[in-house]
């Protein structure tokens, strides 16, 4: 328990929170933007930036991952990615498609294995270059991170050839209907 209680050092203020609590008390005695950027040591852009960032922090990341390595299971053993995909992710699924509703529904295959693949695919896509998302996510060889990220690309580019296939058959559907039309139309006159 000692460990999941001080799993909340994320919470704690961290340099970037001072910082906006001080630009916010200059801007309160009334200086200019340009004056405390350079009380500051800092960009314009920048102070501005800081002053107007939401302040709350999202819950503890480290706490979820703290408790969930931690805490053994009804029977008193370790939880597995089994038992984390049955037990775990399903109720967290079920309320994250509540929050969305009217948007696309989260399939029901989530996995851990498959949280793993969003986290390296989004770094990727954020820009990340494959050195640093193989350290972050744990691999020591970057091919293992570029396996998963051109698996995942190849499958979004299958999906976009099968949308652009089944909007070309709509269409020519849609074709064929008009030339019967047509046909029939002009058969009646």
């Amino acid at each position: 328990m000692a460990l999941v209680e001080a799993s909340v050092l994320d919470h704690r203020p961290t340099p970037s929170t001072e910082l906006r609590r001080r630009i916010i008390g200059m801007r309160a005695a009334g200086k200019q933007w340009k004056v405390i950027a350079a009380d500051l040591g800092i960009g314009e852009s920048t102070a501005i930036y800081h002053a107007n960032r939401v302040v709350g922090r999202p819950l503890s990341g480290y706490r979820a991952v703290v408790a969930t390595l931690t805490f053994l299971n009804a029977r008193g053993n370790r939880w597995t990615g089994n038992a984390i995909a049955q037990h775990m992710v399903p109720p967290v699924l079920k309320e994250a498609n509540r929050q969305r509703a009217g948007l696309p529904t989260i399939r029901e295959q989530v996995t851990p294995h498959t949280l793993r693949y969003t986290c390296i695919t989004s770094l990727f896509a954020a820009g990340a270059d494959q050195d640093y998302v193989a350290a972050r996510v744990g691999h020591e060889d970057v091919t293992t991170a570029n396996r998963i990220y051109r698996y995942v690309l190849q499958r979004r580019q299958r999906g976009a050839i099968a949308r652009l296939r089944q909007l070309a058959m709509r269409e020519s559907a849609v074709d064929i209907g008009r030339r019967d039309a047509l046909r029939h139309t002009a058969g009646e006159r």
